[in-house]
């Protein structure tokens, strides 16, 4: 299949750096699709766990990823998955790493997402695939229409606990 992350090998780089320096102990990603960054962080050996909305990319990723036993594939959307997450009797202090990519057109549950991860874990790292890169012109990013691009402004809108907070988790990137 396609390599991890859309092919971005700087994002693979940071990405597997974040895990490393910020001693991830989990990790969770939203929007499967057909599973290549997955298949790709679930070489790390930690607890992966993925959700995938879309029936046909959600069999067809759980077939790819029946050989990876720290795998968890869910169907279903992701805000209603984070949901079942925090219910579960698991560590929420763990440090987290979080891969969100369930956002296509007119489904766009990122800020959502984004309050459920900081009001309940307190050592999530946050990748958001797709996002604008402000100093970066040329980094491609989602822009769905009005109120519908992924940038630092639509996250604004996200109701969120002060991240600067001395409880707030910070690794050593």
């Amino acid at each position: 299949m396609g390599p991890p992350m859309n092919g971005q090998t700087e994002r693979v780089e940071l990405v597997k750096q974040l895990i490393v320096q910020c001693g991830i102990l989990r990790i969770v990603e939203t929007g499967t699709f057909t599973a290549n960054t997955t298949v790709w962080v679930a070489t790390f050996g930690l607890p992966v766990t993925t959700v995938e909305i879309n029936p046909r990319y959600f069999g067809f990723s759980r077939a790819r990823l029946r050989q990876h036993d720290n795998v968890v594939a869910y169907e279903g959307n992701s805000i209603d998955f984070l949901r079942s997450l925090i219910a579960e009797p698991i560590d929420h202090t763990a440090p987290t790493l979080f891969y969100l990519d369930a956002h296509w057109l007119d489904y766009l549950p990122l800020r959502e997402e984004i309050e459920l991860i900081t009001a309940n874990f307190s050592s999530a790292v946050v990748v958001i695939d797709d996002f604008q890169v402000p100093d970066d012109p040329g980094y491609g990013f989602d822009d769905y229409g009005s109120d519908k691009r992924l940038s630092i402004d639509y996250l604004l809108q996200a109701t969120t606990p002060p991240l600067a907070h001395s409880h707030a988790y910070m690794c050593q990137t």
